[in-house]
């Protein structure tokens, strides 16, 4: 930490304040106060809400504080199954999840070693059917072992790539593995199909906490990722953020003061600066805080993957944590973007040794966010606001199933490359009669004000040269308006920053896209197909998102993806 701070931190951690040192300190008498590691650790949800509705969650959400232990126990059981599936010639593993489900394993996949002669791990989180071709044809279906990972298995996408798998291996229930609560209908679907294995994890976990446990671990292990290792990284965090440690030398404490007195002054756009091998540990930190603090017209914004850029690019309401591995000698690109940042913006960076040291850095961030959360008095453990947009893609579905089409939907103005519609709300500030698309879009964005941040939604395929020119899109929105962007896939960001941007501050700016999709994909049982629900997904998150009336602009591109972006660039860059 700078000198003249009055903080003392260890090695691998340093904060820059920049005058924000009172509120900081202010924030930890309040965590004294109420005694917030003590009561953390004996699971009293008063340090977040008195309400008995509240307090009911709460106490049925804390399983993740010792879940490190319980896998531990149960570890020879989960690698003795490892080893079974690896002598079986197993050579693929396929996880169907969606949320804390899917993006745990996604985290461990994309920055953790594997040992050789494993089962490779791919992840599938996306109800889009191009997605969803283009991962089965890098399997070999009779040598993959899916993974159904869903707290319940009620969760439309999990259940609705269970069901097309299940058809596509001709019903074989031995190649499915399920990760679920105990009583739940994914564990009774299970008996009756005849999974090979069935996993049963604590109910007291919540998705977005849940990625030391089973929902995590399992994916793991089975992909011969060192999940021993993990779990006791997890152990010694836990140890350092103990009921009897000082709040002040407490690791997961300082972070989550770091990220909540901040947000209270309205420096809420917490921004992830990550070397491209922890690039996925964003988005994990994103669905936990965007998730849990993202309620009651409150929330921290989190803003992952988005690139570095110079100083003027970003406004005051951003405070940047950084996460990277000690230095190996020579100066990163991470690190010069850095040296900049610190002298303008609250920094606090994280130094870590080796991969597995991820395992502590997850229970940092979730005692963080408990904490954080605590401070901003809201509930870190429900979503309220996630069901709206699922129970408007509930009604769409059932209007489909019905008529035989998806809704008329009304655009509000069409060209050669976009059908575009505007939310109640942003209409009041847009001027329909210019009949030009150019301008149209330019009335939008020119809607942004100070202390904003742009959501940009993309219910498209991931393809490599597509999701390029997306990310490129969205330093275009940043460096043209100066505000902070969160980019997301759709259905994935629903179970993410969804409930951010419908119970938190009306501070977001958003726009939908989707396209066609060159696949149709039949859902087995169902008279809707893969881009059926895709497509009542997008619809539905924008009705939800019109109903508390935020600011919207729905585009669905008429040409190629690619193409489209390309022209869609030049309507918002002058």
């Amino acid at each position: 930490m700078n000198k003249d701070n009055c903080l003392e931190l260890p090695k691998e951690e340093e904060m820059f304040l920049h005058g924000h040192e009172k509120a900081y300190l202010q924030g930890l008498k309040t965590l004294e106060r109420i005694g917030f590691a003590k009561k953390l650790w004996a699971k009293d949800p008063a340090l977040w809400k008195n309400e008995p509705q509240h307090q009911k969650i709460i106490k049925n959400s804390l399983g993740w504080l010792f879940v490190a232990d319980k896998v531990l126990e149960n570890l020879d059981e989960l690698l003795n199954f490892t080893e079974e599936v690896k002598k079986d010639g197993v050579e693929q593993l396929l996880l169907l999840g969606m949320g804390g489900s899917s993006l745990a394993p996604e985290l461990f996949r994309l920055s953790l070693p594997v040992k050789p002669g494993f089962p490779k791990l791919y992840v599938l989180d996306s109800t889009d059917p191009d997605w969803i071709s283009e991962v089965e044809t890098s399997l070999r279906l009779d040598k993959t072992l899916f993974i159904f990972a869903s707290k319940s298995g009620t969760t439309i996408e999990p259940l609705s790539f269970f069901n097309y798998f299940y058809n596509r291996v001709k019903e074989n229930g031995n190649q499915f593995v399920a990760i679920t609560d105990q009583g739940t209908f994914l564990e009774n679907l299970a008996k009756e199909k005849g999974f090979r294995k069935i996993f049963l994890n604590p109910g007291d976990i919540g998705g977005r906490f849940s990625a030391l446990s089973y929902f995590g671990m399992v994916p793991a292990a089975l992909s011969g990722m060192n999940v021993k290792e993990l779990l006791k990284s997890a152990k010694k965090m836990g140890s350092l953020c103990a009921a009897h440690v000082p709040l002040k030398e407490n690791p997961a404490v300082r972070l989550g003061l770091f990220l909540g007195e901040l947000a209270k002054l309205s420096l809420d756009k917490v921004t992830l600066a990550l070397p491209q091998e922890l690039e996925a540990f964003g988005l994990w930190i994103e669905q936990l805080i965007a998730e849990s603090s993202g309620k009651e017209g409150k929330g921290i914004v989190p803003i992952a993957g988005e690139s570095f850029t110079a100083n003027k690019n970003y406004t005051e309401d951003r405070c940047f944590v950084a996460i990277h591995y000690k230095n190996k000698g020579e100066i990163t690109e991470l690190e010069s973007f850095l040296k900049n940042i610190e002298k303008k913006f609250p920094l606090l960076k994280i130094v870590l040794n080796q991969p597995e040291d991820l395992g502590g850095e997850l229970i940092r961030w979730e005692i963080a966010t408990a904490a954080a959360c605590a401070l901003l008095g809201v509930n870190a453990f429900d979503q309220p606001d996630v069901q709206s947009a699922k129970d408007m893609t509930g009604t769409i579905l059932k209007e489909l199933e019905s008529k035989g089409s998806l809704p008329r939907f009304l655009s509000h103005y069409e060209d050669e490359f976009f059908k575009i519609t505007f939310s109640d709300v942003s209409l009041q500030n847009i001027e329909l009669n210019q009949k030009n698309c150019s301008g149209l879009i330019k009335d939008f964005f020119a809607q942004i004000n100070p202390n904003d941040y742009i959501g940009l939604l993309a219910y498209l395929p991931f393809k490599l040269s597509l999701h390029d020119e997306l990310q490129d899109l969205r330093n275009s929105l940043r460096d043209q308006t100066k505000a902070a962007t969160l980019f997301g896939y759709g259905p994935r960001y629903l179970h993410s920053t969804g409930q951010l941007h419908k119970g938190g501050a009306n501070t977001g700016v958003f726009l939908i896209l989707t396209q066609e999709p060159n696949k149709e994909l039949p859902i087995p049982g169902k008279k809707y197909s893969f881009k059926d629900l895709e497509m009542a997904q997008a619809l539905g998150d924008f009705q939800a998102l019109n109903s508390k009336g935020r600011r919207c602009l729905y585009i669905h591109l008429k040409k190629d993806a690619l193409v489209s972006i390309q022209k869609l660039k030049t309507y918002i860059i002058p």
